[in-house]
């Protein structure tokens, strides 16, 4: 969002979303999704903005788990499509657009001539109206900050159900929240799988509590947490900036063969071009492999 654009979001548009920070999402991609912009494309179903979730986040001032669990809720139940604008890109960014007749509340573009002030905001008759009644504010603040703690006890709820050991929950709630300051919630549901299949033939009266578990930040074990695309998806970026398809050969079992440079070429060069070529590629193939590879060994 510009220095000169902003969205209101009114009490209304909260509540028939379910919440402030649905609204605070769906209303940002309803907004930009109308203005001009080199990150938007159109196809014949309408206007798609092309965001990360990082960017997403910082426009809105969520965390990128808020923001990631808001879109997945908001895209199933029907209030925002996504969709893969360039499958073989490496940016891996998803387009969204905000759909259903909802109204997002007061919006503003402000105009040069627009009376301003030497930083350029408006002042003057024809200062930015927000349009925000004043009486939505404090209820949408109040429902963003419930929002915030009732997202996290739904991640703890979904969590726990895997946990192996159902005692002291109130301390294992306290003591998921303290963790979720330290790692993301994919992490942690899928270290509580995978150990829970580790001691599903011990004793529970053997097994710790959930929140010493936690505390102990038991996700790290060795063995404990399985690959997952995100966190294999992250390790390839890594490659690809330093070209490293021998860290690739080793953990996927897949083997890169260089093309043949062409005549007068810095071979240094091309071969580093031609390794992050391969690994684009390949992107997904080699994910795959080091997924099913390393869940085979756990």
């Amino acid at each position: 969002m510009g220095p000169d654009e902003f969205i209101s979001v009114t009490a209304d548009l909260v509540r028939r979303l379910g919440s402030a920070n649905a609204a605070l999402v769906w209303a940002r991609i309803e907004f930009v999704c109308r203005i001009d912009g080199w990150d938007r494309v159109e196809d014949e179903d309408g206007i798609w903005w092309v965001v990360s979730k990082p960017k997403l986040a910082q426009d809105i001032g969520l965390s990128e788990r808020t923001v990631r669990t808001t879109l997945e809720n908001l895209i199933k139940r029907g209030h925002v499509e996504a969709k893969m604008v360039d499958e073989s890109a490496w940016d891996r960014s998803l387009a969204y657009r905000a759909v259903g007749n909802i109204s997002a509340g007061g919006t503003h573009r402000t105009k040069k001539s627009d009376a301003s002030d030497e930083k350029g905001r408006c002042i003057g008759q024809n200062r930015p109206i927000d349009r925000t009644k004043k009486s939505d504010v404090p209820y949408i603040e109040e429902v963003k900050k419930k929002n915030i703690i009732d997202a996290d006890d739904a991640l703890f709820e979904e969590w726990w159900k895997h946990y192996p050991r159902k005692v002291s929950k109130g301390q294992a709630r306290k003591a998921y929240k303290t963790a979720l300051k330290k790692t993301d919630h994919d992490i942690l549901l899928a270290a509580v799988k995978a150990f829970s299949a580790s001691v599903a033939e011990t004793d529970t009266q053997f097994i710790a509590h959930a929140s010493t578990w936690l505390n102990g930040e038991r996700w790290l074990d060795e063995g404990i947490t399985p690959a997952d695309a995100a966190s294999v998806t992250d390790w390839l970026r890594e490659c690809w900036k330093q070209a490293d398809t021998k860290s690739i050969e080793e953990r996927s079992g897949m083997t890169y063969r260089p093309n043949d440079p062409p005549e007068d070429v810095d071979i240094r060069e091309f071969l580093r071009r031609d390794r992050q070529q391969w690994i684009t590629d390949n992107h997904d193939e080699i994910v795959r492999r080091v997924i099913t590879k390393e869940a085979s060994a756990a």
